[in-house]
């Protein structure tokens, strides 16, 4: 199943990640502030991880996409923004699914549908989860480099008040 539900979405990837960039674009709006291009790489980052999250369990282009957008955090982008990206994702391969199955374009039937639907709903609810653990992670990250910032700056001020005093 993995391996043929992999095949369909790299059949349609173009088509795929156009409308996943048409749709991101219109419920996510810091992603509709960037340009064409870089909204589509943005999509494309997305969906090839997402696909590989749900065909292989492979996570490994999700974390460093998500680490990318995470740091954009830092530049006013919402976090939110991007688990609506991940959230879109479900639903544009979903609609895609629904099309393809109904105009036999993957054969199987309902129960085949249903399958692909599980593997999908899945690979992308794991999806978010990863985005969590990143954001999660930098926001850990960002606090112990501010408390050792921290440390740092208390000392120097306890010393210029020594010296002042």
């Amino acid at each position: 199943m993995s391996y043929s539900l992999y095949t369909v979405f790299q059949d349609h990837r173009d088509q795929l990640v156009a409308q996943l960039a048409k749709t991101v674009s219109k419920q996510a709006p810091d992603f509709a502030k960037l340009g064409k291009q870089r909204l589509k790489e943005d999509c494309e980052y997305l969906f090839d991880g997402t696909v590989d999250r749900i065909c292989t369990g492979d996570e490994g282009g999700l974390r460093t996409f998500f680490g990318y957008l995470v740091r954009r955090t830092s530049a006013g982008f919402e976090f939110a923004e991007a688990a609506r990206a991940v959230l879109a994702t479900n639903a544009v391969m979903r609609q895609f699914l629904q099309a393809a199955y109904r105009e036999q374009v993957i054969g199987g039937g309902r129960g085949a549908y249903e399958e692909a639907m599980s593997a999908v709903e899945e690979g992308c609810n794991e999806a978010v989860i990863v985005l969590c653990d990143v954001f999660q992670h930098h926001v850990e990250s960002r606090v112990a480099e501010h408390n050792e910032d921290g440390k740092k700056l208390g000392d120097d001020f306890n010393r210029l008040i020594l010296f002042k005093g």
